[in-house]
């Protein structure tokens, strides 16, 4: 995510779910007055401005929206700072100082990029409130990944991939990835409110995929990368023609949405 820019224009998987999500949300929130809340891998800030915002109650306190990465939180504070709080902040690393502060914590695709799942969910666990609720999109099994995987076997790639398997969805292999959240957020402290699985795809141009990879890989790449890519998902049988409006990737995943409240 070293391309602020490229990442927004580009992050359009992200930006349909949870514009998709949301009506869900309005259905099983029960607002707090007064609440403060979190959003928790806000990227550019732009999902977290155009589709959680509008649905907080008018009389929400604080908005704050965090991301590990300098470059995109610096780039939602110049486009959306007006409204919204951002800050930089790792939620596996960083030391949490305001503890039992949310109301409502959201996190939409943050989760499939952090290995350790356990300390992650505890440190969500720790900012609630009690009765505070954790509402979350989590990508497991993407195709995504196997481009990656293919990509870094290649000699003139694998220098930018060699921590590769360190940014593998920690769900990707796994034979019951639903199950396996789940005893995480149980762990962690949480009773589980709602949690499903379902699958989901997309057409994705092959004109914005080298941008797409780019700007939302966890390390720097060269746009040749991304170029590059467009043959592996040929040879993975991962693309798709249409005569009328060209070739596209097609994308194929599990989203688990879930609800999960602090006692």
């Amino acid at each position: 995510m070293y391309r602020a820019e490229l990442f927004q224009k580009s992050s359009v998987i992200a930006q349909r779910d949870a514009q998709q999500v949301m009506d869900r949300v309005r259905e099983m929130v029960k607002w707090k007055d007064n609440c403060n809340v979190l959003d928790i891998g806000c990227g550019t800030g732009n999902v977290t401005h155009d589709f959680l915002l509008p649905i907080l109650p008018k009389s929400t306190k604080v908005v704050i929206g965090v991301d590990k990465f300098a470059g995109t939180v610096e780039y939602a504070r110049q486009h959306y700072g007006r409204r919204i709080v951002f800050e930089q902040m790792d939620i596996v690393y960083d030391t949490i100082t305001n503890g039992e502060y949310y109301d409502h914590i959201f996190s939409f695709y943050c989760l499939p990029f952090i290995k350790e799942q356990d300390i992650a969910l505890k440190n969500i666990y720790k900012l609630l409130k009690p009765g505070g609720d954790f509402i979350f999109t989590c990508t497991v099994q993407c195709n995504l990944f196997e481009v990656g995987n293919a990509m870094s076997r290649v000699e003139k790639w694998n220098q930018y991939l060699v921590d590769y398997e360190n940014f593998v969805c920690p769900f990707q292999f796994s034979s019951n990835p639903k199950e396996e959240l789940e005893k995480y957020l149980l762990n962690a402290g949480f009773n589980v409110a709602h949690l499903t699985i379902e699958a989901k795809e997309m057409m994705l141009p092959f004109q914005l995929f080298p941008e797409y990879i780019i700007s939302h890989a966890p390390m720097e790449l060269p746009i040749e990368f991304g170029v590059a890519s467009l043959d592996v998902i040929r040879e993975l049988k991962s693309d798709y023609i249409n005569n009328d409006t060209g070739e596209f990737f097609h994308v194929k995943y599990q989203m688990i949405f879930g609800h999960a409240v602090k006692p």
